[in-house]
Order: C-alpha cells, then structure tokens, then sequence
C-alpha cells in the first residue's frame, strides 16, 4: 500500500460520486424507503391462513423503477470542492495527530469509489475522522457541509422525483445552485480562517517516511512492513 501523493490520486479523489459511477446512486437511496414492506403487511402475512410466505409481497411485485440516465449536475462541482477538503484534512499531518491511524483512515476513504460512498453517510465520517482531534474546527466544518450536502441533493432529487410525470433529466434549479454555492463559500472561508493559528503541517508521506525511517523493518510476505520483534531478556 503506497503513501498517498500526486496529482493523480488527488484529481480521483476529488471526483463526485455520482460522476464516478456514472449513476445517480443517491436518487436510488432514496427510493429505497418507498420499497420496504411495511410492519402491518408482513403482521397480515403471517397471521393468514396461507402455508407459505410469497416470496415477492407488495409493493416489491412491481419492478422498481429505472434511474434517469446520468447528467452532470451543479451538485457535482460543490461535491468536488467538499472532496478537496476532505483530501487535504487527510493529505497533511498535524504534529499531534496519530499519523498510522490517519494513513489507514485515508484508504478507508479514498481506496476506492465505493468507499467513498460510504464516507459520505455521517456515522462513517465520524468514525474515520474520530482521531483527527487536533483540528476539530475542520471536522466540524467539513461535517456540517456534508449534512448540507446530503441535503442539497436530497431535497432536489426527491421533489423531481415524487412529481406525477419526473423529468427525464434530473436537473437543478437557479435558487437551489445560488444558495448551494453561497454555503460553500461560507465553509471555504470558516475553514481559511480556522488554519490561521494551526502550526505548520507536514505531509503525510513525508511523516510516515520519517517515522519508518527510525525503524529497522521486516518485509513479510503480503509487502507490508513491520517492525522487528522486540527481543526477549535472557536470564
């Protein structure tokens, strides 16, 4: 597992997640609701006097339906900027942050597209950012953007979504993009104002490299380096 750097793993890492995989997955997370069977019906099923269990109750007899073919949208470039964020929150290294923890928590995230989509669910932020408590003025400003962000999307797929006749195209409006772009503004100076009395950072190659470099370690088989075993004391 290589360190992360460069502009290449930074320009993937910055990608939306509805451009990555070219789909529009959070408008299929929101259907999902309007798919379970509900407690009644299944307290309905089991009380009949049918000796079987149909294997597709309603409402899962219709096929759901298909999502609108792919379009880049406006979303997309403020979920790109957020990204950034996120990447240079993991990319440099405060002195007093556990700088393992960070390294692991980076691929976490960025190791591939779906992990990013998991990032994106606030109880996985919270848990990957957890050992970044030396900046906790960045985490709460990324993680308030992210609600808005989840929002944002939220409310504009799923008001499309419920009309009588959606639109083929998913499409934003002009308030929705002014007030978006607005908010992230706002974060981007919140979180410029908030760097101003952190110390120095280094990056998290750079200390990684610095901490191996004090050890002696052992190639094993998988490629991953470890440390030495420490010797045991003779009588």
């Amino acid at each position: 597992m290589s360190e992360p750097h460069g502009a290449t793993t930074g320009t993937v890492a910055f990608i939306a997640t509805e451009v990555a995989s070219m789909e529009h997955h959070r408008l299929e997370l929101l259907r999902l609701p309007r798919l379970v069977v509900s407690r009644k019906t299944i307290d309905s099923l089991v009380k009949s006097d049918r000796d079987d269990l149909p294997l597709e109750p309603q409402p899962f007899s219709s096929e759901p339906p298909r999502l609108p073919p792919f379009r880049h949208n406006p979303l997309h470039d403020m979920e790109s900027v957020w990204w950034l964020c996120v990447w240079m929150m993991f990319y440099l290294s405060y002195s007093k942050e556990r700088s393992w923890e960070q390294f692991q928590n980076y691929y976490r995230i960025f190791g591939s597209q779906a992990a990013k989509k998991d990032f994106s669910e606030l109880s996985k932020f919270k848990q990957l950012t957890n050992h970044l408590s030396g900046t906790p003025a960045f985490v709460s400003t990324i993680y308030s953007w992210l609600m808005a962000l989840n929002s944002f999307y939220s409310d504009c797929y799923e008001q499309q979504d419920s009309l009588a006749n959606p639109p083929t195209i998913l499409q934003v409006d002009d308030d929705t993009i002014e007030l978006f772009y607005n908010y992230g503004r706002k974060a981007l100076r919140t979180l410029e104002k908030g760097s101003e009395p952190l110390p120095e950072c280094v990056k998290l190659s750079e200390r990684r490299q610095q901490e191996n470099s004090r050890k002696t370690p052992r190639l094993i088989s998988n490629g991953v380096n470890l440390p030495l075993p420490k010797k045991r004391r003779t009588q």
